[in-house]
């Protein structure tokens, strides 16, 4: 079980992987980068997903460094995947 202290170290660190991802987003947008901003929406909005899905099963909005890291791997896991599968189609268009 994690200590108040060690479990206040995990919430930064999140937040900070957060503040990153948002700057990285504020500056894609403002470079006009259509590919860059779309999948960094969709990470910060996985990575809030899953926040809210542990505050309604355990009562705590709080992501750990490890459960979003998890998340961000799946997430490029199956984008790997997808690619793979649309290169093997003959459909690079959607790759």
């Amino acid at each position: 079980m994690l200590t108040p202290s060690a479990f206040r170290a995990l919430a930064v660190r999140v937040r900070m992987i957060r503040r990153k991802m948002e700057a990285a987003l504020s500056d894609a947008k403002s470079r006009d980068d259509p590919v860059r901003t779309a999948l960094l929406r969709l990470m910060l909005t996985a990575l809030h997903d899953r926040a809210a899905g542990i505050a309604a099963e355990e009562g705590t909005q709080r992501l750990t460094d490890a459960e979003a890291m998890d998340l961000l791997r799946r997430m490029l896991r199956q984008r790997e995947l997808s690619v793979a599968r649309y290169e093997k189609a003959g459909r690079m268009e959607l790759a």
